[in-house]
């Protein structure tokens, strides 16, 4: 299990239930520290009946599944997410509360299995809006005819929006049943019928790039780093790394935090040898798996919360680790690289030279840590196991 500093405590105002319900949550996830008030409305607004199957997309680290869970007791509770280290504390705290809820780890709503009553959905506050309104399309495509689908966001990370996919997709079976401050919860009903309107919103986007001399294709969607290009500080990395290093087709290479895939694409494709590639986001590790079918390599593609599931040795790895995601989350990413490598593999990063990563290293595992190149604000390091 990561790692779970953190620790929130809500008191029920429900039956049936525990009287206080209790999260751990961890760097990496939406609202480590305290409960979202787009959840917190979501509960407020929804009354699922005992016998309900219940949905809830996106689920973060559990709260909304979990007391939705009690509240429906004859019914399914199903939960998803896309990112591995969220699904593991959703399914953590569901238990911890005895909230009997499937937890589905997918990259789409639409992959999930089942039909429901009632689904609810708080769109994460970074998301692109077309992927918030896809999961809109998605959460009311999984319901039964006439089921319900309650949705809560502040006005400003795009309610109207929201309101808006909502009409578009329910045929205008939309109203607003709650305010708190700036947030909005809508309903929206499936028509009897079962027909639904608009029901798509992200495309994909395909394109190809050369990346350290060889020409590769790749997919990717909204809501990914860099999605219309391969960003400079991941080409710099490629080109410095993959010159400088002599990987042989026997070697194993680690692409950990591999978003769509070009760094260990580009190592198969350049070095012939073998890749496994990791990432915490499903939808990344599902555009890494056709980005490879179509450069024309087969490395191994995993969605782990960090190396968790991911066995070595590798005789090197490289990275353009997720700044974003927060310190604990990269000083575990990188402590778990060095864990995952040979004696005297290397790990090659790029980050922003203002990072300093090269200076933490040594303490997670490494024996040294050297910057090797600088360019245009980014450092490509070489940290030696």
């Amino acid at each position: 299990m990561p790692s779970a500093p953190y620790e929130l405590r809500l008191e029920s105002r429900v039956e049936p239930g525990p009287s206080v319900y209790e999260f751990r949550t961890a760097d990496g996830v939406v609202s480590k520290d305290e409960f979202r008030t787009a959840e917190l409305a979501l509960l407020e607004a929804t009354e699922p009946d005992p016998g309900a199957d219940v949905l809830a997309a996106d689920a973060n680290y559990g709260v909304v599944p979990t007391i939705l869970a009690h509240l429906s007791p004859e019914g399914e509770t199903v939960a998803t997410e896309t990112s591995a280290r969220a699904a593991r504390l959703c399914e953590r705290n569901c238990r911890a509360n005895d909230a009997p809820v499937r937890v589905e780890l997918v990259a789409d709503v639409a992959d999930v299995t089942g039909e429901f009553d009632l689904a609810a959905y708080a769109p994460r506050p970074y998301d692109p809006i077309a992927v918030g309104k896809d999961r809109v399309a998605d959460a009311l495509a999984a319901l039964r005819s006439g089921g319900r689908l309650f949705v809560a966001a502040d006005r400003n990370a795009g309610a109207d929006r929201y309101r808006e996919a909502m009409v578009e997709v329910a045929d205008g079976r939309v109203e607003g049943v709650a305010k708190h401050g700036d947030c909005r919860v809508y309903r929206a009903e499936r028509p009897p019928d079962g027909s639904l309107g608009r029901s798509e919103y992200v495309q994909s986007h395909a394109f190809a790039a050369t990346v350290a001399g060889v020409d590769c294709e790749f997919v990717t969607r909204p809501g990914l780093f860099s999605p219309r290009s391969v960003d400079d500080g991941t080409a710099l990395l490629a080109e410095t790394a993959l010159s400088d290093t002599d990987l042989a087709p026997d070697d194993h290479l680690l692409d950990p935090a591999c978003g769509y895939g070009p760094l260990g694409i580009a190592a198969a494709r350049r070095t012939g040898c073998a890749v496994t590639m990791t990432d915490d986001d499903r939808v990344a590790t599902a555009c890494a798996e056709e980005s490879a079918a179509r450069s024309g390599v087969d490395p191994r593609i995993v969605t782990a919360d960090c190396l968790r599931g991911v066995d070595g040795p590798f005789d090197a790895a490289l990275s353009n680790p997720p700044t974003h995601a927060g310190e604990g989350v990269t000083r575990e990413l990188f402590s778990g690289t060095a864990d995952a490598l040979r004696p005297g593999g290397e790990l090659w990063l790029v980050y922003n030279e203002t990072m300093r990563y090269e200076d933490d290293l040594p303490d997670l595992g490494f024996s040294s840590a050297e910057v090797v190149r600088r360019a245009e604000g980014y450092a490509v390091t070489v940290a030696r196991r």
